[in-house]
């Protein structure tokens, strides 16, 4: 399978949210997705989240999962051109504005049931209080939801479904070469991670200590952050 990433990346003291997943099936010729990890790097009180950090962070990942596409909104994409790209990854841009179209084609898909999707408990609440308003016809958000996670998830879904589906295959990718890298920054951020339980790519990071749990790729994540 190919393993695709959305960032919804911190700009001030907010959450980074991460998306990962990819195309699981094809039933009676529709496409499963399955959100297979939802992590969100939680910055400490008067601390911002590195960007450098959650690069560095894929990077590694890479070396477990075959990580090819990273999305993320136009900041996001622009520092994502300048940092991975001469890695062999491929980027794309994706805008999370709560009226676009993304959220109403993501509640479409999940209510037909074409959607696996993590038990990140913070996502699951805030993707239950998505309402449609009936004037403006936007989706809007739960008020004092965190946004991160839900926006990296609905973003995710939409970059999965402009991939065509003859290259869901890893065969028809080139894999790209990250660089050996470290986790840094240990103990000035949170993560909390949604696992699946088929064998999610999901780690908890708090204070610092990493504690990793799944099976599959996710116990092989958690190997080499315990490693650090």
């Amino acid at each position: 399978r190919v393993w695709f990433c959305h960032l919804d990346m911190s700009r001030s003291g907010d959450s980074t949210g991460i998306a990962l997943g990819y195309l699981d099936k094809w039933v009676n010729n529709r496409p499963q997705y399955l959100v297979a990890g939802i992590i969100e790097v939680k910055p400490i009180a008067g601390a911002v989240i590195p960007w450098d950090s959650i690069r560095n962070f894929l990077f590694r990942l890479t070396k477990i999962i075959p990580l090819y596409v990273i999305s993320a909104d136009q900041i996001g994409y622009n520092y994502l051109r300048e940092q991975i790209v001469p890695y062999g990854y491929k980027i794309a841009k994706i805008s999370d504005n709560p009226g676009s179209d993304i959220f109403h084609e993501f509640l479409s898909t999940l209510t037909e049931g074409n959607i696996g999707i993590a038990n990140h408990p913070k996502t699951i609440r805030e993707l239950l209080a998505l309402n449609v308003d009936e004037k403006t016809g936007k989706v809007t958000k739960p008020a004092g939801g965190s946004k991160d996670c839900i926006d990296a998830t609905v973003s995710l879904i939409s970059l999965m479904k402009k991939i065509p589906r003859h290259m869901h295959f890893p065969e028809r990718w080139i894999p790209p070469t990250p660089p050996q890298v470290e986790l840094s920054d240990s103990g000035t951020y949170e993560v909390s991670g949604g696992v699946n339980e088929r064998g999610s790519v999901s780690v908890t990071l708090v204070g610092g200590q990493p504690y990793a749990f799944g099976e599959d790729e996710g116990q092989a994540l958690g190997a080499i952050l315990r490693s650090h």
